[in-house]
């Protein structure tokens, strides 16, 4: 039996949904959801073996490999992950990082230095910290905290707009990878399941309706799930996941 890891976030619904409904998985694999830090550390010291992980792990974690051709993407806003503050960027002297992310935390420095040409401290955040917007501070936020803040404070950046506005590509934020070789059949069970959930998105929407309907005052999910969010990792995908580590270097 796999081990596999997911996230709880809006945008990963669709992928829970499809692995949730597989009758063919359920003697196959043992599903679990955290937040992406604590699931790139599960997958990286083996604690399970697939995991929907941040794609800025497979950087530094050569043995890590994609196991299927899916991920989260964004081809322009992507409305969940968000540098939020009440400053312009050319008074902005810090910048808070979530603790949930490491590819958010790592594109923002990119933009930053690449893109806005800024060079504020970094601090790394902790659990409730979202509330120090509202006393001036700037931070990046992501995932549904994120849709909860929309249009609370002046300054808005949409982390994979900004990307796309400066490269003229997608932007990967997670991808479904393994730290072992995984067995075809069970491969392709998993590919199923989850082009499965992607094809549904209403029937997704309404099976997780306890956790939609509270992102539904600040955003509609149908419309999030099926406009922000690209799942397939395309050629373009993996393009702009080189050039994001390519900068990174450069960092």
């Amino acid at each position: 039996m796999y081990k596999v890891a997911a996230v709880s976030y809006l945008n990963t619904l669709p992928f829970l949904y499809g692995l949730e409904h597989s009758r063919e998985l359920a003697d196959l694999m043992e599903l679990e959801v955290d937040y992406p830090s604590l699931i790139a550390d599960k997958l990286i010291k083996g604690e399970i073996d697939i995991g929907l992980v941040p794609v800025v792990v497979l950087k530094d974690h050569p043995q890590l490999e994609y196991v299927v051709p899916w991920g989260i993407v964004a081809d322009g806003p992507v409305a969940s992950v968000k540098l939020f503050s009440n400053r312009p960027l050319s008074e902005v002297e810090e910048i808070m990082l979530d603790y949930q992310s490491r590819t958010s935390v790592n594109l923002v420095r990119v933009l930053a230095k690449f893109h806005w040409k800024i060079s504020p401290r970094w601090i790394n955040a902790r659990e409730g910290f979202e509330q120090e917007l509202f006393n001036g501070s700037t931070a990046v936020v992501i995932g549904d905290r994120a849709l909860k803040l929309l249009g609370s404070v002046k300054y808005e950046f949409d982390l994979a707009k900004e990307w796309k506005d400066m490269t003229g590509l997608p932007f990967v934020f997670a991808a479904w990878v393994a730290n072992k070789q995984i067995d075809k059949t069970f491969i392709d069970l998993f590919n199923k399941a989850l082009e499965y959930g992607v094809n549904n998105i209403d029937q997704v929407v309404k099976y997780y309706s306890h956790h939609t309907e509270k992102i539904k005052p600040y955003f509609d999910p149908n419309h999030y799930l099926s406009k922000y969010i690209k799942y397939r990792l395309t050629d373009q995908a993996h393009k702009s996941v080189r050039l994001f580590f390519d900068f990174l270097r450069q960092l």
